[in-house]
């Protein structure tokens, strides 16, 4: 049974990602999935955090494009 909840929270997140309803950001729908797997004890803190700091380049690359794309949106030039 934990694995199917775990699936659903899983397949309803990345759906929230891809769909972007109007006030759901990804960051949000990102942000809320991994809360929810924390919390339903599907992902250990301790893991999550050593996951964090394994792929830090990664998520800076993501900051970094999302900060560059934001910029653009605004009407900056980089």
């Amino acid at each position: 049974m934990q694995v199917i909840v775990g699936s659903l929270v899983f397949l309803l997140t990345v759906g929230l990602i891809m769909v972007r309803p109007r006030r759901i950001s990804e960051a949000i729908a990102a942000a809320g999935g991994a809360l929810l797997m924390l919390l339903g004890g599907y992902v250990g803190f301790g893991e999550a955090l050593t996951l964090l700091r394994s792929q830090w380049n990664v998520y800076g690359f993501f900051l970094g494009f999302d900060g560059d794309f934001g910029a653009c949106r605004s009407g900056w030039s980089l």
